[in-house]
């Protein structure tokens, strides 16, 4: 095509050479046309690249929610994350993408753990974190027989779930809380304007971390030991033994652009 242009254009200069039997004239049109094909040639090149805007994803999602053979069937609704969590958690304003798919596929899994949650949104499930998905949920019951709450947000690593009502979701947080051997862990949602969290553990350094995608996760070398539980039945060790790691003790505490504590200011973790 370039070629073809820059034969039409010499073609045409030489015609109006012939014309006017001026050489400079004929010289100084051919410049004037090829600088007027470069233009043509730029601004499509600018439509091209302007004409192909991202697509929404369109195809229905039905990723499997529970264990296989362990939990009881979750089911999905289509219905739409409630105004509320999503004017909270700007995560939930963008539009599902193929790698909230991919990446959350294997994580939601977990998220029939205990029987508990039900109706997930599949349109509103998030990858927030490598490894960490936002799930949210229109059904959920706190205990065994209890009455089930409307619109929850659930956050889960595929081990772990936590969730809680959007009610409280968008104003104290969605929080999972662990503990090994050797360290504390703590993920949680946080709603927008929650810049940072800082985790201050009883008897150690405070630990900082920013927040991205409205999540934030953060680890300390602590845990709370020295306790024991009751041994079970044939246990020929002794009555007690040593209780699995628990968190250590501590307080969260959320933070704005310039540092200060804002929303639930002391949040107790542990204890």
């Amino acid at each position: 095509m370039s070629d073809f242009l820059d034969r039409f254009g010499d073609q045409l200069a030489a015609a109006e050479g012939r014309a006017t039997s001026s050489v400079q004239d004929a010289d100084l049109r051919s410049g004037r046309l090829r600088r007027r094909r470069r233009l043509v040639l730029s601004a499509l090149a600018a439509s091209v690249a302007v004409a192909a805007p991202a697509l929404a994803i369109t195809t229905p999602w039905n990723p499997s929610l529970e264990r296989t053979g362990i939990d009881q069937p979750v089911t999905a609704t289509n219905a739409a994350v409630s105004a509320s969590a999503v004017d909270a958690l700007g995560v939930l304003r963008r539009v599902q993408s193929e790698a909230d798919r991919e990446r959350a596929a294997p994580l939601v899994r977990a998220i029939g753990a205990g029987n508990q949650v039900d109706d997930v949104q599949t349109d509103g499930i998030r990858s927030v974190a490598t490894g960490w998905a936002l799930v949210p949920a229109k059904s959920m019951q706190s205990g065994p027989g209890l009455n089930a709450n409307t619109d929850v947000l659930c956050l889960t690593d595929g081990q772990s779930v936590g969730c809680s009502p959007t009610s409280s979701a968008i104003t104290n947080g969605v929080g999972v809380v662990s503990a090994s051997p050797t360290k504390t862990s703590i993920a949680g949602l946080v709603p927008d304007g929650v810049s940072a969290v800082r985790f201050m553990p009883d008897g150690g350094n405070p630990v900082k971390v920013t927040v991205a995608s409205n999540f934030f996760s953060l680890s300390v070398s602590q845990n709370a030991r020295g306790k024991t539980i009751k041994a079970p039945p044939g246990y020929e060790g002794g009555s007690e033994i040593p209780a699995p790691p628990m968190p250590v003790n501590g307080t969260l505490q959320w933070l704005d652009n310039d540092g200060n504590v804002i929303g639930p200011a002391h949040q107790p973790i542990g204890g």
